[in-house]
This record gives C-alpha cells, structure tokens and sequence, in this order.
C-alpha cells in the first residue's frame, strides 16, 4: 500500500515519525512524507516494505535502525542530513548511493550488507565508522575525501570483496 503522512493534523504540524511507527508493515511498499517532518525516530521503518523514499528537507539526522532490513532500493537524501547513525540501512537492497554534500558523520554499520556497487563520499564527511560498509560484497569503487578525519584504513569497507579501486584524494598511490 501507499500512504502519505499530511504536513497538518488539526491543525497541528506534523514534525516527526515515531519510533517503530512502521516497523515490520511489509505490504507498505510507499510513503509521502511532508517537509515539515525534522525527526524519524530509531526504527521507525524497521524490516517494513518500503522500496523508496525521499528524506524531507527538515532531517538532519538518520537515527539508529530507522530503515534497517527495508526493501529501499532508492533513498534521495536532503541536502540539510548531517548524520547518518548505526544500522540506519543495515540489510537493505540498495544498489545506489548519492550522498549529500554536508553530511559529516556516517556510524558504525549505516549502510552493511547493503547491494550498493560505488561510492563517494563527500568532501564533508569528517568521521566514516570502522564498519559503516562491512559486508557490502558488491562494492567495487570507493573515493574517500581527502580532508577526512577519522577512518580507521580499509577496515571500513571490511568484507567488500569485490572492491577494485579506492581512491584516496590527495594521496598518488591510491589503491
């Protein structure tokens, strides 16, 4: 089914999805959200059948297993999202990633044993967690920015097997 969540109820804005308001509903296969949400709650789509969504303008922050074990295929970020927390999209089947310029935190395992085949990540990102992308067996590119902070070697994409190329900027020997 599809539902689209109003901006008003009564009258009264709409800010936030609660925690596991949708968790474990497998016929949702679609949701609207208005842009005056500014908050979803920790695994507010928990194993539910979502295969798409677009983050409102107002989230900056992805709380811990909002969308873990999903069915999203498709995420559109908005340009204000900050931080992506642990287990955000754990388990889900996504293929493409398009992240933000001015997220500045990914946590520990925010996309693992996702189907995602390449990534970039922003300039802006400061810290990527140790296993943020551990078991993304697809993963093949990888381009880190060159002002990143905190990353603890390869051991952030541990168990991507089939990662080809990773492309540090500012360094010549790029593996």
């Amino acid at each position: 089914g599809t539902i689209e969540i109003p901006e008003t109820i009564n009258g009264i804005p709409v800010t936030s999805i609660g925690s596991a308001a949708f968790e474990m509903s497998t016929k949702l296969k679609s949701i609207t959200l208005p842009d005056t949400i500014t908050s979803i709650a920790s695994r507010a789509f928990y194993n539910s059948g979502i295969t798409s969504i677009v983050i409102p303008k107002g989230v900056t922050k992805i709380e811990h297993g909002t969308f873990e074990m999903a069915r999203l295929n498709s995420v559109v970020f908005n340009e204000n999202l900050k931080e992506i927390d642990s287990f955000a999209f754990d388990w889900c089947p996504l293929k493409e990633l398009n992240l933000p310029d001015g997220i500045e935190k990914i946590e520990n395992n925010a996309f693992s044993n996702t189907h995602i085949e390449s990534i970039v990540i922003p300039e802006s990102v400061t810290y990527l967690s140790p296993s943020a992308f551990i078991g993304c067996y697809n993963l093949k590119y990888i381009t880190l920015p060159e002002n990143l902070i905190e990353v603890y070697s390869y051991s952030s994409f541990t168990s991507c097997s089939n990662e080809d190329k990773v492309v540090l900027k500012g360094y010549k020997d790029s593996k």
